[in-house]
């Protein structure tokens, strides 16, 4: 019988010695699926990075561009106002030009008007060397117009 048991136990001992070799090698195994995984992640993201910076990017930016129009506002804000006063029926009124005088010559000044102007280019085709023109020309004048007649 004690024959049988240390052969019983031999038998227990070698199973358990079986199973935690395999419980190694799923261990390992797991192990290593991980380290080919990161492996080949850090491999492409060399690739995404410069696809993102150099497609992605940009094209996003000019999407966003084409529907923000911060920049006329921000460069125009007195003439903004005055133009909502204005009914669109004829001529605007003094106080239109006037503004628009005043702010076209300080922007021909601080030499922001071609920036602005380029935008309005984008709209209306010839804006860029029309404004880049009146600001030329207000700067030489020594009293600002008051109206367009």
């Amino acid at each position: 019988m004690s024959r049988e048991l240390t052969s019983l136990d031999s038998v227990l001992e070698i199973e358990r010695h079986v199973n935690h070799q395999q419980s190694d090698l799923r261990a390992q195994l797991q192990k290593a699926e991980r380290n080919k995984n990161l492996r080949s992640i850090m491999l492409t993201l060399p690739l995404v990075c410069f696809i993102l910076l150099t497609f992605a990017f940009p094209i996003l930016e000019m999407l966003y561009r084409s529907i923000d129009n911060r920049d006329i506002p921000q460069a125009l804000p007195k003439t903004i106002q005055a133009l909502a006063h204005w009914d669109y029926q004829g001529l605007p009124d003094s106080e239109v030009v006037e503004a628009f005088s005043v702010e076209l010559l300080a922007l021909y000044e601080t030499k922001a008007l071609p920036k602005i102007a380029n935008r309005m280019n984008i709209e209306v085709s010839g804006m860029r060397s029309l404004m880049m023109k009146t600001g030329r020309k207000l700067s030489r004048l020594e009293v600002l117009p008051t109206s367009i007649k």
